[in-house]
């Protein structure tokens, strides 16, 4: 990957988790910001986000000072929507 390339992905802050480059993982995406960013990637071509880890995982993150620096480029191999429950 060329220095800057992934300047213009969408991010997709994960609260309780890391994920490694090359390995595949299932996860359950629930709010709306990172439904849009999937949403985002899923438009690009390329079906790639890059996965940064949230500093404090209760907070939802605001800025990029809410996100550890280091992340991943995952690519979207498939999605699986499921009805929303409304709450109890």
């Amino acid at each position: 990957m060329a220095r800057g390339a992934a300047d213009n992905l969408p991010v997709l802050p994960l609260r309780n988790g890391v994920l490694f480059p090359g390995v595949g993982a299932p996860f359950v995406v629930e709010r709306e910001s990172s439904l849009a960013a999937v949403e985002t990637a899923l438009a690009r071509e390329d079906k790639d986000l890059v996965v940064c880890g949230q500093r404090v995982a209760d907070n939802e993150p605001r800025t990029l000072a809410d996100l550890h620096a280091v992340g991943v480029r995952k690519h979207i191999r498939s999605l699986q929507r499921v009805p929303t429950r409304p709450p109890c």
